[in-house]
């Protein structure tokens, strides 16, 4: 009875294993190659001053001013690369993207109706930045061309002038803008940029002669998500 109750106490002094702490996973974000993505934007517009020239060259009246924004939302498609030093990764890209909405703007006045439509556009954009390494982030600055389908109409009477001016065609532009991007979880990351669009100018005329000068462009502030692959 003793030596079974030796046994037995004994059993009760095993030592206790301590749990195994497992470390969360750091997140990084991934900065090598192809990416797709959307995001939800809203445009803040660049004063377009419109002016109404007769046929003669003289500028008769300057009506208004348009200033297009609006929400808008866009899909993408893109690749990049790093070139790692110590600490920092240099990143570097290209990205095609496509936004539509209701980009625009319009005025009435006692003289004149104006009214520009940014329907869509197709962007192209070079990307180049900096990310701590490892990390869950990086900043980056946009240069890019873009290629809009835009409606602008002026109408109205202004010293003994008519206009009626309707141009529906593409505009070429260029882009510049800044961005950040954070790591959410594996292949999924948070996008914030600012971009701005200038498009080229344009003179269209009615067919009398009367004419405009079309001067659009817009600052774009979008929030999106970036899925790698």
């Amino acid at each position: 009875m003793l030596s079974s109750s030796r046994l037995h106490a004994g059993s009760v002094t095993q030592p206790i294993a301590e749990p195994e702490i497992i470390a969360p996973k750091s997140l990084t974000l991934d900065l090598e190659g192809f990416y797709a993505g959307g995001d939800l934007a809203y445009a803040f517009g660049s004063r377009d001053d419109v002016g109404h020239r007769a046929s003669s060259g003289q500028l008769v009246a300057t009506p208004g001013t348009l200033v297009p924004g609006g929400p808008n939302w866009g899909l993408k498609i893109g690749w990049r690369d790093k070139i790692q030093s110590t600490g920092l990764a240099f990143v570097y890209g290209v990205e095609l993207g496509y936004i539509a909405g209701g980009i625009g703007d319009s005025f009435s006045t006692a003289t004149h109706q104006a009214e520009i439509d940014v329907k869509r556009h197709l962007a192209l954009r070079l990307k180049g930045g900096v990310a701590s390494i490892p990390g869950d982030m990086q900043f980056y600055g946009i240069l890019g061309y873009a290629r809009a389908d835009l409606d602008y109409s002026v109408a109205g009477t202004a010293g003994g002038d008519t206009i009626s001016v309707s141009d529906q065609s593409d505009y070429d532009g260029v882009l510049l803008g800044l961005g950040v991007e954070r790591a959410l979880r594996e292949n999924l990351s948070m996008m914030l940029e600012y971009e701005y669009t200038r498009f080229s100018s344009k003179t269209a005329y009615d067919a009398g002669g009367s004419s405009t000068v079309i001067t659009p462009g817009f600052g774009n502030l979008r929030l999106g998500l970036n899925f790698a692959f």
